[in-house]
């Protein structure tokens, strides 16, 4: 009997069983995003308590050496007790001595103040720390005032009493995170599970996928001084190994496709490194770097901690590993930490390959999702896509939300291919004789698009200005039209100049650069020109070696030059002849917050008020001649970015310079690129588009808060000063210090420090 109870409660159990996991299926399938009036009905769903760290055990099981407790015990707190509002001063070595926890809100009385006002108290205390920490040292450890002894009752444990002058330099403050981990707690909800799939899928552990709370919160937006972008905060230089990273798309963005491209690298690391405290700690550091480090120490990473000496090797590589312990703890035991945790929705959507160039709002239109919608579910497009500079590019997948699928890839696939190349941004070297409306109607663009581009509020222009065309993409008519106009002209034809024509679009149409065309017709390239005049296609003349620019002035805001009313155009005048140009050097104007520009050669630019000069030239080609073009090697340009600019290896850029010139590539060396004449206006393009990145990505999240002078320290380079100290990159810190040779800095020199805060 007792047996038959036993087996109706199995059975009643299992189908009990049964029907809560068909239930649970269909509410999952139930929570699918649908359209509502064309909108996405998953924008305004309410947020789920679904755990994504449930099956994660609570415990880790990545080696946690015992020496390492301190710094784990310290980042714990980072995470989950002080909050942003929060600074604790430190030790930098000993994690457990903390000397004080600055609370802003208590010291400020509740007011809001300056991001400057607060780092200027914070530095106060860290000196009052350090003026207690001297005295104890010169009274060789005797401490007489009260806060003499609550600082030397920390150092109870370590012998001697040199040890105060050795705690003065490692005085440190560290903002809490608390309440930034807990926003990413909730945010990791939306990919946490397809992370964790990822990871599986390369065979690695889960547990790796905690990584994102130490790097950004989970915020894909996150973009750091130095250059690292989105949730796992890669840099250009090495997730272009990994991912498309341009002007059009930066997949960095895409915590999906940075997922993958972080697990490709971390088991890249644990393959060579063969230990996971080691593979971690070279995601910060660099797989050279922990290779030299295992080469001395072994893979006890407590060791190498402690006795592993190198600049590079400094407090943040020291703690990674110890960050990604604390880290996973408190987000796999977050109920202990946060109480309740609302996961956001996990994110789910469908994929349209986009077959040709099409303008993003087309897209959208299209696949019946708003802009907003269309940015949300593809972070990777970038901002000139959105503004409709770029287009977005064939082959792309187009994520749209979930079960739209189908309907947005047969409307999709109706539009009809418009576009037979990406936008590009031309340029235009002003010559005598041009004004704003004709160079407008040159390329087909309207005056204000051309003074928006450039930072023009009037129509005064100046002989020789290099001028920024906003992009326009060529067309398949367009195309066909250029190739209509040409395809009668054999080599060494003429050509009859008609009304509206300049040297410029004759060049341009006929396949050769202004110079050229001038060379051939023994002119010169600001020689007026008129309709009837026969122009020779022909090469008569001995070419020069071809001078070729990039210009860039990278900075924020911009500048306007003087401004004079341009001459109403007429009738007459529509035919090409001489029009004064206005021969003026531009001034600076009051500084405004603005999107970065790309503007023309030696204009006067500034930053929070400062004027500064740019040198355009630092971006040149400087003389191409024999399929062979020398520049000046830039900041943060490296041998991997040439040889995608012209297409060549790496070899045949080896082949033409001296031996060992590009081993290690120094700002304001020459180097030499083999480029054929045809990629030439390429790699300008993609050089110029690179630099635009940088400086978009830049002020989009930072501005400059003033400046301060700084003295060069002996032993310090310009990395560990600019960007591991102030967290200001180089590139700016050039533009501040336009007489420096900052390759060649000694102790003693001083420099001009922009500030920068986050917006």
């Amino acid at each position: 009997m007792r047996a038959d109870i036993r087996s109706h409660w199995l059975i009643t159990l299992a189908w009990a069983l049964v029907l809560s996991v068909g239930l649970g299926t269909v509410s999952h399938a139930s929570k699918a995003p649908e359209l509502r009036n064309g909108k996405h009905a998953s924008r305004g769903a309410a947020k789920t308590k679904i755990n994504p760290y449930a099956s994660l055990s609570k415990r880790t099981r990545f080696p946690y050496p015992i020496e390492l407790k301190p710094q784990v015990e310290f980042w714990k707190k980072v995470y989950s007790r002080y909050t942003t509002r929060q600074t604790i001063i430190h030790d930098s070595k000993n994690m457990d001595i903390i000397y004080e926890i600055v609370d802003f809100d208590r010291v400020f009385k509740g007011k809001k103040v300056s991001s400057r006002t607060e780092r200027k108290y914070v530095k106060k205390r860290r000196k009052r720390v350090q003026a207690i920490l001297e005295r104890l040292y010169k009274k060789r450890g005797k401490a007489t005032t009260s806060e003499e002894k609550a600082i030397a009752a920390k150092f109870s444990k370590i012998p001697g009493y040199k040890k105060f002058r050795n705690a003065k330099r490692r005085v440190r403050s560290q903002l809490g995170q608390a309440d930034r981990f807990r926003r990413g707690l909730v945010r990791s909800g939306r990919y946490m599970k397809t992370m964790r799939r990822i990871f599986r899928s390369h065979g690695l552990p889960e547990e790796l996928t905690a990584l994102p709370h130490v790097e950004s919160s989970f915020n894909y937006k996150a973009y750091s001084s130095v250059g690292a972008a989105g949730i796992w905060q890669f840099m250009r230089s090495t997730g272009r190994s990994f991912m498309k990273i341009g002007y059009t798309v930066d997949e960095r963005r895409d915590p999906i496709v940075a997922t993958d491209a972080a697990a490709r690298l971390l088991k890249s690391n644990y393959k060579v490194l063969k230990s996971w405290p080691l593979a971690i700690t070279a995601y910060n550091h660099g797989t050279n770097g922990m290779k030299r480090a295992k080469r001395k120490f072994g893979t006890d990473i407590a060791r190498i901690i402690k006795h592993h000496r190198s600049r590079s090797f400094g407090f943040a590589s020291k703690n990674f590993y110890a960050e990604f312990l604390a880290a996973s703890e408190v987000s796999r035991n977050h109920k202990r930490y946060f109480g309740n945790v609302n996961f956001e929705p996990e994110f789910r959507y469908d994929e349209v390959v986009v077959r040709h160039y099409t303008p993003a709002k087309k897209l959208a239109r299209a696949a019946g999702m708003s802009i907003k919608t269309m940015k949300r579910y593809n972070p990777a497009l970038r901002k000139s896509v959105w503004r409709g500079n770029r287009l977005v590019p064939m082959g792309y997948k187009l994520r749209v939300p979930k079960g739209t699928g189908a309907r947005a890839k047969a409307n999709i696939y109706n539009i009809p291919s418009q576009f037979a190349r990406q936008k590009s941004a031309g340029h235009h070297i002003v010559q005598r004789g041009d004004a704003l409306s004709t160079i407008a109607r040159m390329y087909r663009v309207s005056v204000p698009a051309i003074k928006e581009a450039n930072g023009l509020t009037r129509n005064m222009i100046r002989a020789g200005q290099r001028l920024i065309i906003p992009g326009r993409a060529k067309t398949k008519a367009s195309s066909r039209k250029v190739e209509t106009a040409f395809k009668n002209l054999p080599a060494g034809d003429k050509y009859r100049v008609r009304r509206g024509d300049s040297l410029y679009k004759i060049a341009k149409r006929a396949g050769m650069t202004t110079r050229e065309l001038a060379q051939r017709n023994g002119i010169s390239v600001h020689n007026p020109i008129y309709p009837g005049q026969n122009l020779s296609l022909k090469d008569n003349v001995k070419k020069k070696p071809l001078q070729q620019v990039a210009s860039i002035s990278p900075v924020v805001p911009v500048p306007q030059p003087v401004q004079a009313k341009e001459k109403p155009a007429t009738k007459e005048e529509a035919v090409v002849k001489e029009l004064e140009v206005i021969e003026a050097k531009p001034v600076p104007l009051v500084a405004r917050e603005q999107e970065p520009r790309i503007l023309a050669d030696g204009l006067a630019v500034t930053i929070d008020g400062r004027a500064l000069r740019v040198k355009a030239s630092d971006y040149a080609i400087k003389k191409f001649s024999g399929n062979i073009a020398t520049i000046i090697v830039a900041e943060e340009e490296t041998i991997g970015h040439f040889v995608e600019w012209a297409k060549v290896s790496t070899k045949r850029i080896k082949s033409v310079n001296r031996r060992g010139a590009i081993k290690r590539l120094r700002v304001g060396t020459s180097i030499k690129i083999p480029l054929t004449k045809a990629r030439t206006e390429n790699f300008e393009r993609k050089r110029l588009e690179y630099h635009m990145s940088l400086l978009e990505d830049f002020f989009d999240v930072y501005k400059v808060d003033g400046e301060k002078e700084i003295t060069v320290k002996r032993g310090k380079s310009m990395w560990e000063l600019c960007v591991i100290e102030n967290q200001t990159p180089i590139w700016l810190v050039m533009l501040y210090n336009p007489n420096v040779n900052l390759g060649r800095i000694a102790a003693g020199d001083i420099i001009n420090l922009p500030v920068v805060v986050k917006k």
